[in-house]
Formats: C-alpha cells, sequence, structure tokens
C-alpha cells in the first residue's frame, strides 16, 4: 500500500515535470497561452516581428536563430516589454527563425508561439558613385554617394608600395593619411594612389566602383587651399515658418593650414556683391577646416575666401600664378546652389578639363531622369584627354538659353558618371523624442529605410529675453546627445533626412 501511494505521487510529480518549463511547479492550464497572429516584415536588414499582447504578460521572450526553425535552447534569447520586437540581421539571403513566449508578472513562461520565418532580401547592390579622390597634404580624402541598403563601406587603396584594403568598414568621407607626399620636381612624376570603392551589405559586398587616383601635395605655406565646394539642397526650419521652408545650402571643406589656431570665411555674390564675414552659429571662432553656409539663394553664386588666423595675424591672399613650375589654387572658390529640379524637365550639362587656371573646350554630358527620383538627372559622359588637365568641372544651366553654372568639381580625369539629386523624396523622420538627462538633452527618432544619406539635426536657443540662435550638425545614427545646457534657455529640435525637403515636426525642453 505505501509502495502503491509513493508510486501515484511520483507519477504527479512526473507528469507536471513533463508539461511544465524548467524552474516552475505550476500546471500546464495556469500558464499564459501562446502568442497568437504573428506577422513578420523587413526593411532592408531591419526585420520587426509583430503579435497580438497576451492578457496578463509582463514580458516576453523571443528566441531567434539563423536557421529554419528555431527552439528555446538552440535560439539566442531576447526580452522585451511589449510588441513589436525590432531585430537587425547581419545579412541578406539567409533564413531567420523566430518564436515568442509570454511571460507573466511572477516570472513564469507560458506557451510558446509557432516558429515564424523569414529571409530579408535587398536591392541588387550598387557600384558606389561619384567617387572623388581630394589630395591634400600628407592625406587623400574620399567621400563619394552614400549606396542604397550598405551598412559601411570598403576602400582598396593601390600605389607604388602594393595594394591592400582597409581592414575595417568605413563611412564617407573618409581620410587616408600619413601618405608620402609628392615632390614637386619628382622625375619621373608621382604614379599617387588609386582607390576604389565598394558597399558591404551584412556580409557580403557590393561591385567595386570605378578607380579614381590623386597625388599628396604639400600646402602652400600659410595659406589654406579648398578641396571640395559642393552645393546641394537642405531644408532651413524657422520659428517664423514651422513647415520649413526650402533653401539652398553649400557645404565647404579646405586642407588644414599648419600653426593655424581659427579660420575666417568670407562670401559675396556674384558678380558684383559685397564680401561678408561668416561666423559660426554661436558666435564662437572657426577652428574645423569645414563649414555649411546657409541659409543660401537658388539660382546665386558665391564667391568664398578662407584666411588662416594665429594670433590675429592672417595668411597672405593668394593670387592666380605659379610657383616651381605647378599651379596655385585660387583663395576663393565658387558654388552655385542649383534651383530644384522639376520632374521632366530637361536641362543641359557640360564637362570642361581644367589645369588650374583655364579649361577646355565643352563636352557634352548625357542626361537620363532615373525612374526611382523625379528630382534627380543620371549623366554620363566621355573625361576631357589631353594637356596638363588635373580635373573636371560639371555645369548645368537651369534652361535651354541660360547660361551653364558650376555644380560639382571632380579631383580626377576617370570619373565618368554623377547623379545630380537637387531634392531627394525621403519622408520627414518620425517618432521624435526629447528627453533630458542631467545637463543633457537625448534626441532621437525612428529610422527611415532606407534612407539615402544621413541625417540631420536642427536646433535653435531662445533665452528669456528672446534672443534666438539657431544651427545644425551632420547625425548618422538616429540620436544625438546635446549638451552643455543652459539655465533659462528654451532649446527646440527637428530632424530631416539629409537633401530631403520633409522636416520633422519640432519638439522643446524644458
Amino acid at each position: 500500500m505505501r509502495y502503491a501511494r509513493w508510486s501515484v505521487f511520483v507519477g504527479l510529480m512526473s507528469a507536471l515535470c513533463a508539461c511544465g518549463t524548467a524552474g516552475t511547479d505550476l500546471p500546464e492550464q495556469t500558464r499564459l497561452p501562446a502568442p497568437a497572429n504573428l506577422t513578420i516584415q523587413t526593411a532592408g536588414l531591419s526585420v520587426t516581428l509583430s503579435w497580438e499582447p497576451v492578457a496578463g504578460a509582463s514580458s516576453y521572450l523571443v528566441y531567434w536563430a539563423q536557421a529554419p526553425t528555431v527552439t528555446t535552447t538552440s535560439g539566442t534569447q531576447s526580452r522585451t516589454s511589449a510588441p513589436p520586437y525590432v531585430h537587425q540581421a547581419s545579412e541578406f539571403g539567409a533564413t531567420l527563425a523566430y518564436v515568442v513566449i509570454a511571460v507573466d508578472d511572477r516570472g513564469v513562461p507560458g506557451r510558446p508561439s509557432p516558429v515564424v520565418t523569414i529571409t530579408p532580401s535587398g536591392p541588387d547592390p550598387e557600384a558606389p558613385q561619384n567617387v572623388r579622390a581630394i589630395a591634400g597634404d600628407r592625406q587623400v580624402t574620399l567621400d563619394w554617394d552614400l549606396v542604397e541598403g550598405a551598412t559601411g563601406y570598403q576602400v582598396e587603396v593601390v600605389s607604388e608600395f602594393g595594394k591592400f584594403s582597409v581592414p575595417d568598414p568605413v563611412m564617407p568621407p573618409f581620410v587616408h593619411s600619413s601618405l608620402l607626399n609628392c615632390a614637386p620636381t619628382s622625375n619621373p612624376a608621382c604614379a599617387g594612389y588609386q582607390y576604389r570603392i565598394r558597399g558591404q551589405f551584412g556580409n557580403s559586398f557590393g561591385p567595386w566602383s570605378s578607380a579614381v587616383t590623386a597625388v599628396p601635395m604639400p600646402a602652400t605655406p600659410g595659406s589654406p587651399v579648398f578641396t571640395d565646394v559642393r552645393a546641394r539642397i537642405v531644408i532651413v526650419k524657422t520659428e517664423a515658418n514651422p513647415i520649413g521652408t526650402p533653401q539652398g545650402a553649400v557645404q565647404l571643406s579646405w586642407s588644414e593650414t599648419e600653426h593655424a589656431r581659427e579660420y575666417r570665411i568670407y562670401v559675396k555674390t556674384l558678380p558684383d556683391g559685397l564680401e561678408q564675414q561668416l561666423s559660426a552659429s554661436d558666435g564662437s571662432p572657426l577652428r574645423e577646416n569645414r563649414y555649411v553656409h546657409m541659409p543660401a539663394q537658388f539660382g546665386v553664386t558665391y564667391a568664398y575666401r578662407v584666411e588662416a588666423i594665429n594670433d590675429g595675424v592672417a595668411s597672405p591672399r593668394i593670387d592666380e600664378g605659379t610657383e616651381s613650375g605647378r599651379p596655385l589654387p585660387p583663395d576663393e572658390s565658387l558654388a552655385f546652389v542649383p534651383v530644384p529640379h522639376t520632374p521632366g524637365a530637361v536641362y543641359p550639362y557640360v564637362i570642361r578639363g581644367f589645369d588650374g587656371s583655364s579649361e577646355s573646350a565643352d563636352i557634352q554630358v548625357a542626361s537620363i531622369e532615373p525612374p526611382d527620383s523625379p528630382y534627380a538627372r543620371d549623366l554620363s559622359w566621355t573625361p576631357p584627354t589631353g594637356g596638363s588637365l588635373m580635373g573636371q568641372r560639371l555645369y548645368r544651366a537651369p534652361t535651354s538659353t541660360s547660361p551653364f553654372e558650376l555644380i560639382a568639381t571632380f579631383a580626377d580625369l576617370t570619373t565618368s558618371t554623377y547623379r545630380d539629386e537637387v531634392l531627394a523624396p525621403n519622408p520627414a523622420p518620425t517618432g521624435l523624442a526629447v528627453t533630458l538627462q542631467n545637463a543633457e538633452v537625448l534626441v532621437s527618432w525612428s529610422p527611415i529605410s532606407p534612407a539615402r544619406s544621413g541625417y540631420r539635426l536642427y536646433w535653435w536657443e531662445q533665452d528669456g529675453g528672446g534672443a534666438l540662435r539657431m544651427g545644425s550638425t551632420p547625425v548618422l545614427a538616429t540620436a544625438y546627445r546635446y549638451g552643455e545646457l543652459q539655465s533659462g534657455v528654451r532649446y527646440t529640435f527637428a530632424v530631416q533626412v539629409e537633401g530631403s525637403p520633409a522636416v520633422s515636426h519640432s519638439l522643446s525642453v524644458p
């Protein structure tokens, strides 16, 4: 009899253990039910898993594996407080499996959901376009247009020392530093450094770009040298016009000048505008070798001049001329702010080669409006040859009867394609959140996928007296920490995709 009672006890315990989850003694019927109606979708490499909330659940366990199926022992565990669950996949073309379990407020897991699977598939990878190699003093700066879906980029370098690839993925612009300069009297001429770029898509790579070459040169002592000037379109959002006003912007950069403690930038409109000094939004000295001039007017050509300053002494102005048989770059650089494209309109383009002081004859450029953006034009041409040409300049006319205006420069003679994209059709970011954390503000927003470029965060500071200061900064991620807050100042933030006409709503603190 004692043996029979012991057998019944053992049988009951075995039944409870067989149907329960390890670490609990609750019977099956008291457990939370399995999450129902699981849905799964992808946006690039981002996987979003959704399900109906389970009554009584305090959290959910998500198990995933890169395999046709998954179990609680074979999968990687994550916890989320509520649906949906967003998972970042590592590569296209690999199947991912997921299972979800609701957990009650005692920490007891419920029944598992059915397994759901998905295989993220991205667009056919494209080679990076508009690759530019900009020579500087002991360095070369590489820049290129972002490729849709790329999580990073690989750089290949070929020189007289051989071929190698930069080991870690990079984002544009990328500075290849600690190089050997080419001496002006080199015989034979310096071969320089040749570069190719390709996008990285998870664990796979896209095709290589066309090769570009640059030869590092010593900077002219005491004077900055422009390395890149590109006009683009941004949105300047003001309190007077909360929906945003389309304006132009010009991104400027120049080589660093030895012993310079700050830089001064001057601008004038052509042909006969008065020269004015530009300054940082907060009035502080400009110590970096880059600047964004905004807002700028559409259809206007601006001329810029930069001085390097040390203890109040400015660098000398460089006039057109030569030194040691090598053309000197001018200290003024021109940028035309293009008028936004009209869908369906045809614009004339030409390419001209230049040797630092003069240009070659016009070369006609083929123009096609791509199907994915009515605000862009895909251009192609045969690069100029002959003489002592050092680079190319791309010109566009707003109409068939208008004069040509400079819209891009290329510091090589190999570039033969370019996307002239004045307005990008990306929507405004959503989910803007502003959180005060001690002396900082954390600004975050939902990602735009796929975003063609990074984001631009706008900020406004307004003190109790009504004085308003504003500025912006490029951001590659979907969050930004804004620090050094001051008492009595109201801070307002908004965000957009770089080049997009749409701006998010604005939020303020305190």
